[in-house]
């Protein structure tokens, strides 16, 4: 399979975003062929931020999970410090292929410093930098954001065979 270009997955993801709201709602972090990363339910007050970030397998990549079914989704549940630029995980959700939720709560806030550049640094951008948000931001509905990524990684993998 030939590696997909940047400006292809430039694209896909412009036309994932299709519609742009000046704040609140739904954020395309990241749509490639590694997975799907979209935040949601961000909540500011101050410089204290939560949001839900839900990370979507491709249909194909499934992640393997030992003596269940595969993994297609996980949710984090994050807290923000925006002032300190800071994050931390309240717990994740993991949705498996056969349905099943696997729900695992934080038993404390560890609090990291994401890099720049990196998905966790796109993900506090995208909570904390209002101008990063308005360019990531979708009105389309989970399930459609969802469902349009998986339809450009099949016409993808198609046209690279």
């Amino acid at each position: 399979m030939r590696p997909v270009s940047t400006a292809l997955l430039s694209l896909a993801l412009t036309c994932l975003s299709a519609c742009f709201e000046p704040a609140g709602g739904r954020y395309i972090v990241a749509a490639n062929t590694a997975g799907l990363v979209v935040v949601e339910q961000v909540v500011v007050n101050g410089a204290s931020a939560s949001a839900r970030t839900t990370m979507v397998a491709p249909a194909d990549k499934p992640l393997p999970l030992t003596g269940k079914a595969p993994i297609v989704q996980v949710q984090y549940f994050h807290e923000f410090d925006c002032s300190g630029r800071q994050m931390a995980s309240r717990g994740q959700r993991f949705v498996l292929q056969d349905g099943e939720i696997l729900d695992l709560p934080a038993r404390q806030l560890k609090w990291s410093k994401p890099r720049d550049r990196q998905l966790e640094g796109d993900i506090l951008a995208v909570v904390c930098d209002p101008a990063v948000a308005r360019a990531k931001s979708t009105r389309n509905s989970f399930g459609m954001v969802t469902r349009r990524y998986q339809r450009l990684l099949r016409e993808q993998a198609v046209q690279a065979s």
